[in-house]
């Protein structure tokens, strides 16, 4: 038997995916991909009460309206790491990718709303 020259095995794939400097945007099942691998940092920039609703796994809470050199220096203290932004439908994400960028991120993916994430999500105990 042929092993098959098309496997769908994560971690293959996550290594093939290469994040340029900047802001950019990723499908989701790269995005999964990659989140699988542990080869990024998933940041939700919601607020905590819609974080503790519904997020995706082992993602770090981080408002929109929170981040600043303060906080992301605690928070995020690596700015080469890749990180993977959300929200609710994409927007919110898109303006901390921004902000982020202004405070030296240098790979930040907006990959868009949780609304639209077809993987596993979690809620976290009230």
């Amino acid at each position: 038997m042929f092993p098959s020259l098309w496997t769908d095995d994560s971690n293959d794939r996550a290594e093939r995916i290469v994040i340029k400097n900047g802001i950019s945007s990723l499908s989701l099942a790269d995005a999964n991909s990659l989140i699988e691998s542990g080869r990024c940092t998933l940041v939700d920039v919601r607020e905590p009460d819609e974080y503790r609703e519904r997020h995706i796994p082992g993602a770090l809470n981080f408002p929109v309206d929170s981040i600043n050199a303060q906080n992301a220096a605690v928070k995020l203290p690596d700015k080469n790491a890749v990180i993977l932004l959300y929200c609710l439908a994409g927007m919110r994400a898109s303006s901390a990718a921004v902000k982020l960028s202004e405070l030296g991120y240098r790979k930040l993916v907006n990959i868009g709303g949780i609304s639209h994430w077809p993987y596993a999500t979690e809620q976290s105990p009230a």
